[in-house]
């Protein structure tokens, strides 16, 4: 999460890409998820423009990253859990990912169903699924 003081109508292409998987939001209101699917020598990133999403003062950018590590589904390749926002240049760069976001671990998310392969006797491509616990979500 970041905040960010926004004075008027503008221009403001970022990029953004995350591994595995992210959902971009500004002010609550979700802009885009991905990254399109890749490997680790052809990594993909969408490019947005989001003075849409902002009005006059502060305003929040945050993003909801996960990365379903040894359980991810065989097509979604992965290095390790990250993140990054970058601007084109000068008046962007108050929007980049740096040591200013705010990171938070939410432990309401739990894999679930991770015995499917071996109950069904098949070989299982897909992750396993969320269960998520209300009374420990944020």
């Amino acid at each position: 999460m970041h905040k960010i003081f926004f004075s008027g109508p503008r221009c403001l292409p970022l990029h953004i890409s995350g591994d595995n998987r992210y959902r971009l939001f500004v002010n609550g209101t979700p802009v885009c998820s991905g990254p399109a699917r890749g490997d680790l020598y052809n990594w993909y990133f969408e490019t947005v423009d989001i003075p849409a999403y902002f009005h006059k003062g502060e305003n929040v950018i945050a993003a909801l990253v996960w990365n379903m590590g040894v359980l991810a589904p065989v097509a979604q390749i992965s290095n390790q859990t990250a993140f990054v926002l970058q601007g084109d240049g000068e008046k962007e760069k108050i929007v980049n990912t740096n040591e200013s976001w705010k990171v938070f671990h939410n432990s309401a998310y739990q894999p679930c169903s991770m015995d499917n392969s071996t109950r069904l006797q098949a070989y299982m491509v897909i992750e396993p699924g969320d269960k998520v616990d209300g009374a420990l979500f944020p």
